[in-house]
């Protein structure tokens, strides 16, 4: 009988992109079903502020709004978008320094960028 073999690295799958990407989705989701407060908050929140936009500009433009309301509606998309980029990166360093978890996404070996990256995404 041989005596057992111990796993070396070449023994192991190498992570990839594609597995990174599925630990980032399943995690983003698990947050998603467990703290679905947020997520209807988000929401919700974000349709007063484009309420607030709409009928407040309709309010003060009058007809000239009704002229550009398809601006009106793809600017508040963007913005939703950019401001939404920005806030999720800046949010999702600061739970991760208050769960502790921050440095193991820096010793990745895909490195802090890609990580927060699909995080954006996948939120």
């Amino acid at each position: 009988m041989s005596a057992p073999r111990t796993a070396t690295r070449e023994d192991l799958p190498s992570a990839g992109y594609y597995q990174l990407t599925k630990a980032v989705l399943y995690r983003e989701f698990l947050l998603f079903v467990r703290y679905p407060a947020n997520a209807i908050g988000g929401i919700i929140i974000s349709l007063f502020f484009f309420g607030v936009l709409f009928f407040g500009g309709r309010m003060l433009a009058g007809q000239a709004l009704d002229d550009s309301l398809e601006g009106l509606i793809v600017g508040y998309f963007l913005w939703t978008l950019s401001v939404g980029a920005y806030q999720s990166i800046s949010n999702d360093i600061g739970s991760e320094v208050q769960w502790g978890t921050l440095e193991r996404h820096i010793m990745t070996p895909f490195g802090f960028a890609p990580v927060a990256l699909l995080k954006g995404v996948a939120k």
